[in-house]
Formats: structure tokens, sequence, C-alpha cells
């Protein structure tokens, strides 16, 4: 079970207790759980979509668009999703890989 779930049942009971300072406090608690998730899975998209992650190969692609999902679950924002690029950073010769393709596809994270 997860944490925010966790709190959230000991919110249920203490509620059923009639124990509304503890409730609240546990609501407290679960609050700041969700902050922490969202601003953990914001860190971890941003690195993903990070130019060089998100448009090496589909798979990269792929994750990157996942993590998009999973983000628009916490945010209640339906996600953007990265397009595929014309060509994969992977199928560039290494001596000729730009250090930073273009910036018109990255989603604001």
């Amino acid at each position: 079970m997860s944490k925010l779930l966790e709190a959230l049942n000991n919110v249920k009971e203490q509620m059923n207790k009639a124990s509304y300072s503890e409730a609240r406090n546990l609501l407290d608690e679960a609050v700041e759980v969700h902050k922490r998730q969202l601003e953990s899975t914001q860190d971890i998209v941003s690195v993903q979509c990070n130019d060089g992650n998100w448009n090496y190969d589909a798979y990269m692609h792929g994750l990157a668009n996942g993590m998009l999902i999973v983000q628009s679950m916490f945010t209640d924002k339906a996600p953007v999703f990265l397009e595929a690029p014309e060509v994969w950073l992977e199928s560039i010769p290494s001596n000729c890989k730009p250090s930073i393709a273009s910036e018109s596809n990255k989603p604001t994270v």
C-alpha cells in the first residue's frame, strides 16, 4: 500500500473514532506525502525529458511518454506527449552528434 493510501486510511480510522484533531494531523501528513511524491515525479520526468535522453532511441522515447502519463496522474492534467524525432540520436555517428538538439519538442514539466 502506498504511503498516501496508508495515511488516508489512518484519517478514516481517526474520523470513525471522532478524533478530529488527530484526523486533521493525519490528513496534513497525507498532503505532505503527496507533495513529496509529486516533486520526486517532476524531477524524474524532467531528467528523462532532457534532450539526449528522450530522443536517443524508441525505448527512451516511450519511457519519457510513460513518465508523462504518471506525472499527469499526480497533477490531474492531460499529458503532453513527445513526438518521435525524425532521426534517433543513437543512429547518428558519435563524431557527428549535436551537443544539444532542438528544444521545440520538449514538454514543460
